[in-house]
């Protein structure tokens, strides 16, 4: 498969098994106004860096680890949190994300988190439920207002 079409359809998200297609080389989704998986920072991008997305979280689901670090995005993809809620370690370093949601509870085996370069300056008190959690790597950490006392808990 070299072309793929999904143009002027209803989708809603791209099936992550679209990585493992080595031969495709173009894919067009034009039309597709409510696309959320990839995040449109990464389908804006083309069919390379959306096949390279789809590898990453690939890989993630196989090793607990996603590493979606200098990806331009501006917001935590809803799937990471919503789908693969078993992965032990988050690298969301020099994204452009501002905050993280509220539903980062849902990675209840987290162990390690990187926001390294992300211009977060609050941290999400439910972080606080996720008790796995034993790094938390923020490098511009004397510009996140104090934690709120779920965290330190």
């Amino acid at each position: 498969l070299v072309q793929l079409s999904l143009d002027n359809n209803s989708i809603h998200s791209l099936p992550i098994w679209l990585g493992r297609i080595t031969t495709l080389e173009r894919m067009n989704v034009s039309g597709n106004k409510e696309i959320v998986n990839p995040p449109t920072v990464i389908l804006r991008q083309g069919t390379q860096p959306i096949l390279t997305y789809f590898r990453t979280l690939m890989a993630g689901v196989e090793t607990g680890h996603f590493d979606l670090r200098n990806l331009n995005l501006t917001e935590v993809p809803a799937d990471i949190v919503q789908e693969y809620t078993l992965l032990t370690s988050l690298d969301l370093s020099g994204n452009k994300i501002p905050h993280l949601p509220p539903s980062i509870e849902n990675l209840t085996n987290l162990h390690t988190l990187n926001i390294d370069g992300c211009p977060i300056t609050e941290l999400q008190p439910t972080l606080g439920g996720i008790t796995s959690l034993r790094e938390l790597s923020a490098d511009n950490f004397e510009n996140i207002k104090i934690p709120p006392p779920e965290i330190h808990e």
